[in-house]
């Protein structure tokens, strides 16, 4: 009797730990679950966000909700999204790599563009330095020679004076 007292208690125990032990198995499927939905919703968000910018959107045909149970389910569509978003995000990456050599080369192109335009600037301020200092020349040669003109003009008055007091002075004389 003793014996049978004793390995009813050694049941008992047993029943009572394996009773836990299942209820902690059970609670630790439904942390995985609830964080396999987690993660599921937040490639579901994710891929919906990309979806929306995408010539190639990713379509969802099913639901989001799946099965609890079914974890090839789960695995076989979080390979689904995260092979699309791989490949978008490999397609952002090309684009925008693409992108920055395109602006890359619109400021080389911007910088070549602003070095021509003040060499020609340049090249003009030197013209019209030339033009202005030609002009100083020729103001500078035409009031020389409005003077000389001047001079001439009033030489040959002095002159014809000099020659009519000449020919007074013939008939004089």
């Amino acid at each position: 009797a003793r014996l049978i007292d004793e390995l009813e208690s050694k049941i008992n125990k047993l029943t009572v730990e394996t009773t836990h032990q299942r209820n902690q198995i059970i609670k630790k499927e439904n942390d995985y679950q609830n964080s396999f939905q987690t993660i599921y919703n937040e490639i579901i968000y994710c891929t919906e966000c990309l979806s929306n910018d995408s010539n190639e959107p990713f379509v969802i045909i099913e639901s989001a909700t799946i099965s609890r149970d079914d974890i090839e389910v789960w695995l076989s569509k979080f390979k689904a999204h995260l092979s699309w978003l791989k490949q978008e995000l490999e397609i952002h990456q090309q684009e925008e790599k693409k992108l920055r050599q395109d602006l890359d080369n619109a400021l080389l192109d911007c910088e070549s563009d602003r070095k021509y335009f003040a060499s020609e600037l340049a090249k003009r301020e030197i013209i019209i330095n030339e033009i202005t200092n030609n002009r100083q020349v020729c103001e500078r040669e035409t009031l020389n020679t409005s003077n000389e003109y001047k001079q001439v003009e009033y030489n040959k008055h002095h002159i014809l004076t000099e020659d009519e007091r000449d020919r007074i002075d013939d008939r004089y004389r």
